[in-house]
């Protein structure tokens, strides 16, 4: 059990800083979330456990790194990520300044029923214009791409046919019935 805990509390530093290298944009939304928060006491409460100085140097790193997060909101650099989730939309439906979905133009009207990702800050508006002001709810494009994508590489199996039953034998040919006499 002592060499479990020896592992973990070498490798969760590790692995801590690699995640916010290289994933910085989820890292920041994961982290500002009840269960980032949870897990981030519980990774306290285990460096506590281990030694109580090692506890205090992580939540002095902790409150760190949430002061760094506050600041980069105040600077705007969080707000790159609903500027990144846009221009993935507007490159995957907008074509010449129109929306498209599935080579259909989609009207004004009913953007908001065939894309419930897109929350109009103002009016509505064609969100392919660069003067329209709308917001893409990360939560529903995620959904959307992952009932979309395949959930396996594997192909799917062949169609199989049920074989067709061998042709019927000709039936005899009928002959009348005489009718029976009344008594």
């Amino acid at each position: 059990m002592a060499k479990i805990k020896s592992i973990l509390f070498q490798f969760i530093p590790i692995i801590a800083i690699w995640l916010l290298l290289a994933y910085p944009y989820k890292a920041l939304t994961f982290n500002t979330s009840v269960l980032g928060k949870i897990i981030l006491m519980l990774v306290v409460l285990f460096y506590a456990y281990m030694d109580k100085y090692y506890g205090a140097i992580v939540v002095a790193l902790i409150i760190l790194y949430y002061q760094f997060i506050d600041g980069l909101v105040k600077e705007g650099f969080a707000e790159n990520l609903p500027s990144q989730l846009r221009k993935q939309f507007e490159s995957q439906y907008c074509k010449n300044g129109q929306l498209f979905l599935k080579n259909v133009n989609v009207k004004l009207d009913q953007v908001q029923h065939v894309f419930p990702e897109v929350s109009y800050t103002g009016q509505p508006c064609n969100p392919c214009d660069e003067k329209c002001d709308y917001n893409i709810i990360e939560m529903r494009l995620k959904a959307e791409t992952d009932l979309m994508l395949p959930k396996s590489s594997n192909p799917p199996p062949p169609a199989t046919t049920a074989p067709t039953p061998p042709p019927l034998p000709p039936s005899p040919p009928i002959s009348p019935v005489p009718p029976t006499p009344a008594p």
